[in-house]
Order: C-alpha cells, then sequence, then structure tokens
C-alpha cells in the first residue's frame, strides 16, 4: 500500500503518474496534501486548484485517487504582522511539516512516497528526516517506510515526462504568486527557469 505526499507540483505530480499507471502498485493510490500557514496564502488556493484539475485528468482516464487534503492554520489568535513574516521567511522547509504530518495518516504497513529529486535541499538533512518519520512511526504504531522513489531523477526529466504525457500546464510551483501567475524570483521559480533552459 502507499500513500503519496502531493503537492499539485511537478515533482510529485510526476510520481503520482508513474505510480498510478505501474500494475505494481495497489489501486486506488492514496494521496495527501498539506495546506499549512508557513505557505503565502494565493499558494495555498493555486495549488489546491491545479490538484483538482489534475484530480480531473486522471479521473478522464480511468485512474481512481483517494485524495485528502490536511488543513493545518497558526494557533496565534492576535497575528501581527511580524508573526506573519517569520512564519513566510522561507526557513520553514517543507518536509519538517509535510512529512510528520503525512505520518499520522499512514494505514499499517502503508509506505509514504515523497517526490523529491535529485538536487534538492532535502538531501542536506535526510538522516533527520528519516530519523523524524521513523519517530512518528514509531509512535503511532505504523510499519511503513519512507520512499524517496525520484532520489536519483532530475528536475529536467520530470517536466519532460509531464510534457510527454499533457500534465505539465496542469501543476503549480511558485511560493510568491503574483496576480494568480508566478513570481519568477522565489527560488522554485528560478529552478524551474534554469530547467526549461535546459530542455529548449
Amino acid at each position: 500500500m502507499s500513500l503519496i505526499a502531493w503537492s499539485g507540483g511537478c515533482d510529485s505530480t510526476c510520481l503520482l503518474h508513474q505510480l498510478a499507471t505501474n500494475d505494481a502498485y495497489n489501486s486506488p493510490l492514496r494521496t495527501i496534501s498539506i495546506n499549512h500557514y508557513a505557505c503565502n496564502k494565493q499558494q495555498n488556493i493555486l495549488q489546491r486548484h491545479a490538484r483538482i484539475k489534475i484530480l480531473q485528468w486522471f479521473n478522464k482516464r480511468g485512474i481512481e485517487i483517494d485524495h485528502l487534503e490536511v488543513i493545518i492554520t497558526s494557533t496565534t489568535v492576535h497575528q501581527k504582522k511580524e508573526d506573519i513574516q517569520i512564519v513566510n521567511d522561507g526557513n520553514m522547509m517543507q518536509p519538517f511539516i509535510w512529512i510528520p504530518t503525512a505520518s499520522m495518516y499512514l494505514q499499517n504497513n502503508e509506505d509514504l512516497y515523497v517526490g523529491y529529486v535529485r538536487g534538492d535541499d532535502i538531501w542536506h538533512y535526510r538522516t533527520q528526516i528519516c530519523d523524524l518519520f521513523n519517530t512518528m512511526k514509531m509512535m503511532t504504531y505504523k510499519h511503513g517506510n519512507l520512499n524517496f522513489f525520484f532520489e536519483w531523477k532530475r528536475k529536467r526529466e520530470v517536466i519532460s515526462e509531464l510534457k510527454k504525457i499533457g500534465l505539465y500546464d496542469l501543476t503549480w510551483y511558485c511560493e510568491s504568486p503574483k496576480r494568480k501567475r508566478p513570481c519568477g524570483q522565489c527560488h522554485p521559480c528560478r529552478i524551474h527557469q534554469l530547467t526549461l533552459k535546459e530542455l529548449e
């Protein structure tokens, strides 16, 4: 069994497609998305819209996906502007929110799949991430594994594959959208632009 941490971005969507079209994995696949306060509010909205369109894409092709949306809100009652700036300053790495949260929704003996690719920052913290996952697994009496399915896959391979199957234009990756468009300046946007140039 497998639970896929799915943001609606390129990497996790490519991962979802590979697992969904591979007979070796159980159907329906389960996916989980985490909407959290450390993200730009518009980013959360646009990622959710992307996921809806992608789920429709799969549904039209007869691929069943059991999807769960989790919303994490700030506990600050009277949130100050300074608090928001601290939360959104980019120091909160996505894996430290997604992986422990997703771990709580694992079924027994279910593996958690994440779509981080070669070159992502997560590899600098792999030991800590694995320790965190194993701690959560022990505390919730689960027995699955954390699977880095795209560990050796490069971003250009992901985007190239998504373009071939028609999913690329449905994804969302920008962390600081402006007027519902990618900002072109955040880290994911810069990486994305460099990758597109590689594919030219």
